[in-house]
Order: structure tokens, then C-alpha cells, then sequence
């Protein structure tokens, strides 16, 4: 069991049309720059605000990034859960749900929530600086 949060941009059908006819790969090598660098945004923070027992929910958040063929959907995020082993239980990370929404037995911890809305709001100026960066050079 692992969990995924992502930021998705969608219905920039009108500013894309704008600047993908002016400068069509600054403007997706910009998007891809932004996203890239809020996806590690989030994921150093998320591991600054995971609770910490043996580190391994810690250690198994990860960035992860691919364009969807829809168009205008790209998917950036960062999930938790998965790949590493706890050397308590000897079984594979599990439990990132739980953890973060809270069980019968656990309350909530949010760490994926928080680093992805605190993470998110930098996006913006990410795709501006990376798009600027372009367009000057070019």
C-alpha cells in the first residue's frame, strides 16, 4: 500500500494555445522545470514532516513524474510507501495511508497534505523564472 499525491494543471487550454504558438518548447520545458522543482519541494518537506519511528516511511518518499498523452494533463508528485523494508516488522512500508489519515487506532499525522500545499504555492513562480530564463536566452 502506498500513497500518491500530485499537482495536476488542467484547463490551461487558453494560456497554452497563447504560448505554446509563440514558444512551444519553452513553454513545456518551462512547465516541466516548474513541476520538476515543486515535486522536490514537496517531497523534502514531506520527509522533514513524516513522524519518524525506524525512518523507513521516511526513506521510501520519492519523487515521481510523467506526462500524460491527454495533452494537457502533466502529472508530477511524490509518493511514500512501497519499496523499503521496516527492520521492525521485516515486511515492506505500508502503512503511509494510515499514518497519514489516521486509523481506529492512530490518529492522523499529515505529512504528504501539508508538504504538497506548502510546496504547491511556489509553483507559479517557478514556471515564470523557468519561462523568463528561456525566452531571454532564445
Amino acid at each position: 500500500m502506498s500513497l500518491r499525491f500530485s499537482i495536476k494543471w488542467e484547463n490551461l487550454d487558453k494560456y497554452r494555445r497563447y504560448l505554446a504558438t509563440a514558444m512551444p518548447r519553452a513553454f513545456e520545458e518551462s512547465v516541466f522545470e516548474a513541476l520538476d522543482k515543486t515535486a522536490d519541494d514537496a517531497r523534502d518537506r514531506a520527509k522533514k514532516l513524516v513522524p519518524i519511528d525506524t525512518g523507513s516511511l521516511q526513506k521510501s518518499i520519492r519523487k515521481e513524474k510523467r506526462a500524460m498523452p491527454a495533452g494537457n494533463i502533466i502529472y508530477t508528485g511524490i509518493r511514500a510507501g512501497g519499496y523499503i523494508v521496516n527492520p521492525k516488522t521485516r515486511r515492506l512500508v505500508d502503512y503511509a495511508i494510515p499514518v497519514e489519515y489516521g486509523s481506529s487506532r492512530n490518529r492522523p499525522q499529515p505529512y504528504m497534505r501539508p508538504a504538497m500545499k506548502w510546496a504547491s504555492r511556489k509553483t507559479k513562480g517557478y514556471f515564470w523564472t523557468a519561462l523568463s530564463r528561456r525566452v531571454n536566452v532564445e
